[in-house]
This record gives C-alpha cells, structure tokens and sequence, in this order.
C-alpha cells in the first residue's frame, strides 16, 4: 500500500514538472538502440517515450545512433557534442558496442573488432563530461549478452581465447557461461559510472536473464532476440525501454496498461512481474 501510494506521488510530481517543461532524453547508441526500427525510426527511443507518455510523463526523445559504433567513435565523429551544445536534455542515455566493456582478446582489434575495456572506459569518461557540461544526467545503458548461438560464442571462432601469452590466456573472451558474461559486461559499466556520481546505472541485460530464467513461468531467448542471435526483438526493445523507465523515473511499471501488439498479454503481465519483484 506504502509502495503504491509513494508511486503514485512520484508519477504526479513527474507529471507536474513535465507539464512545465517536457523532460528532454538524448540516446546515444548503435543497433541495440535502433532494432528492430532502423537509424531514422529508432526502435528503443519511441518505446520509452510511449511508456513514458502512458504515464503522464511528458517525454521528447532524440537520438545519436549508428550502426557498430563504438563510444569512441560516438566522440571523434562529433555528433554528440552537436547535440549537446544546441540542445538542453536532462538525461543521455549512453548504450555501448556490445562487446567493448569487456576484456577482450587481442585478436579481436587485430581483426578490426572492438579493441575492449581500456578505449571503453576512455570514452564513457569523456562523454559523461560533455554530458554533465549540458547540465544532464548520464545514464549507462547496460545490455544483454548475445543469445548461446551466437557464432562469436562458438569453438570454431578464431577470436574464443585468449592468446598465451595474455593475462586471461586459454580463456574464453565471454567466460564459462552468459551468466558470467553478464556479470563481466555488468563490471565494465559499473567501471565507466565510476567518474560520476550522478551517472544512473540501468542492468537492463540482467534482467534480460532474469526474464528467460524466471520461474516457474519464464519468456525464451527466442522472444527476446532476433534471428541474428544478437538484436532485440519487437518484444525485447520494448522490455529493455522498459527497465530503462523504471530506473530512470522511479516508476512503478506495475500502472502500465498498453504494449505494442506483437506482445502478447501474458508476456507482459510477466514482463512487469520481473521488474517488480
């Protein structure tokens, strides 16, 4: 009952100050952000903004998306610092290569990959900066892992171990499982937070797994992922926007009503069930 009606103040208040002056949200990101839309019809940006308008949260949202890009390429292209220079927001959210908060094989940058934790952590310090100068509030978007059957994930691929002479040699780049490979992303986005106080932190990929786990009734990878075994479904961005409400407006999503049609009701009775456990 306490719980409810403390949501319930924390909606109106939000509800007030937005009908003020709309809260203004800034992602900045690659393919997980734009799939299952594309680059000119982001996916995540207009699920938020619909969760948040289902809530009387008066929600612009804009966008820096780009296919692969890492968060040093975010800040030498100079498209962020654009936005943030002629424009006011009040959060950014900050979505990674999806692989690069991670330790990674040398193998990996030598093949034109990601180069990994230490040119990550470089540039979410850098971008936070800009993003506080604007007077924002910096939010790590932290995603999922790829799905089991991702190729990268497999014997055959050339990048799985480290090398010998490598501090994490005959190792796998991903761990022993996705429950650890969750764990290593979820460190490297605690890492970039690290330079800020203020930086929201929002696990989105752990709750990922803790959807497909969750017992007795869960939702298969299959519904959360595209068949590229890496990108999210219609399902999958719309959870994942989900979270990213709920930690960024301390909302209870419990007073959601109304999902995209591809999602069934079950699934989203379950869906809010896991973000409010």
């Amino acid at each position: 009952m306490l719980r409810s009606i403390l949501t319930f103040i924390v909606t109106l208040f939000l509800s007030v100050l937005a009908g003020a002056q709309p809260i203004k949200v800034l992602f900045v990101g690659n393919s997980f952000t734009y799939e299952p839309g594309d680059m000119s019809n982001p996916a995540l940006p207009d699920n938020f903004k619909a969760i948040a308008l289902s809530l009387n949260i008066d929600v612009q949202v804009d966008y820096v998306v780009k296919g692969g890009q890492t968060l040093k390429r975010h800040f030498d292209e100079g498209e962020v610092y654009k936005k943030l220079s002629s424009n006011k927001y009040s959060y950014v959210i900050v979505q990674a290569q999806s692989i690069e908060a991670l330790e990674l094989p040398k193998c990996f940058p030598d093949n034109g990959g990601p180069v990994g934790r230490p040119e990550f952590l470089k540039y979410a310090e850098k971008l936070i900066a800009l993003i506080e100068a604007n007077g924002a509030i910096p939010v790590i978007f932290a995603h999922w892992t790829y799905k089991k059957d991702h190729p990268w994930l497999q014997d055959n691929f050339p990048c799985l171990k480290f090398a010998n002479n490598e501090v994490n040699a005959g190792k796998n780049w991903f761990g022993s499982n996705l429950i650890e490979y969750q764990k290593m992303l979820n460190e490297g986005f605690a890492m970039a937070a690290v330079s800020s106080p203020n930086t929201i932190q929002s696990f989105v990929g752990s709750k990922w797994l803790e959807l497909m786990n969750n017992k007795p009734r869960n939702i298969p990878d299959t519904d959360l992922y595209q068949d590229d075994n890496l990108h999210p479904t219609v399902l999958g961005s719309f959870f994942s926007a989900m979270v990213l409400a709920r930690d960024i407006f301390k909302v209870d999503v419990n007073l959601l009503t109304k999902h995209p049609d591809q999602i069934t009701e079950n699934q989203f009775v379950l869906m809010k069930s896991v973000l409010t456990k």
